[in-house]
């Protein structure tokens, strides 16, 4: 994927694309209306289900994923917690999850099947989840989901035409906004980056919900990862770094 939400002069005093608009994609224009229903469902406070991997067989270990679980439960108001080395990550308890709550977080190893973007997976403790299984969960109310893994929204570079991505899959299968990466992401980023994002989300939700029950949107994540990705660029953190994570759908 061309980052074109990062499009600019990148000089001292001259604005950038992200300082003058909020950026989103979609695979397809589909794609892009089935994520604007007639009527979102209201809830309130949403309950934010985590699938957490710090390691999978076969794979990396993802340092960071502790120090992100900590600030998401710091942040969050509301956490429902599934750590695949706990064993409390099986796939069963995942789709379980899924079909419960609206608002799902991954951080965890996923892989990405360009012959068949539906067998793409993420890495449980006792097996994978796949888009397939995904769609065969049937998730009516799902709403927002962080992939919070590296390349979770790049592209095919064999078919450059084509969005074919874990992200983009995930809207297909009904989540009207997603929050994924376009190459490898630099570990110490992940915990810091997600925290403000959820920040973003939640900043008013612990005032109002005792006054009126305003929830939090999944419409207001676009704008959520924009001001994460200054706050970002104040703290002099590198542009290709903090342009690595992209918004798709509402």
């Amino acid at each position: 994927m061309l980052p074109l939400h990062a499009a600019g002069p990148h000089r001292k005093n001259k604005p950038n694309l992200p300082d003058i608009y909020v950026s989103s994609y979609t695979p397809s224009l589909s794609a892009m209306l089935r994520s604007y229903p007639s009527r979102l469902p209201s809830i309130r406070i949403p309950s934010l289900l985590v699938v957490a991997q710090p390691e999978a067989k076969g794979e990396n270990e993802i340092p960071s994923v502790r120090e992100e679980l900590r600030r998401i439960q710091k942040t969050v108001p509301s956490v429902d917690l599934l750590l695949n080395e706990n064993e409390e990550g099986t796939f069963s308890a995942v789709t379980a999850g899924l079909r419960t709550h609206s608002w799902v977080h991954f951080a965890s190893q996923g892989s990405q099947n360009a012959t068949d973007p539906f067998d793409s997976c993420f890495h449980l403790h006792d097996s994978k989840l796949t888009l397939r299984d995904i769609i065969h969960a049937r998730l009516p109310d799902a709403q927002f989901a962080f992939l919070a893994a590296c390349h979770s929204a790049a592209g095919d570079i064999g078919k450059p035409d084509e969005t074919i991505h874990m992200a983009a899959g995930l809207q297909f299968c009904g989540f009207r906004s997603v929050i994924g990466t376009i190459y490898a992401m630099a570990d110490l980023d992940g915990p810091a980056l997600v925290e403000e994002v959820y920040k973003q989300i939640f900043h008013h939700s612990t005032e109002v919900e005792d006054r009126n029950g305003v929830t939090a949107d999944c419409r207001d994540a676009a704008n959520a990862l924009n001001m994460a990705k200054k706050t970002s660029k104040d703290k002099g953190i590198p542009v290709e770094r903090w342009i690595n994570f992209v918004h798709i759908g509402v």
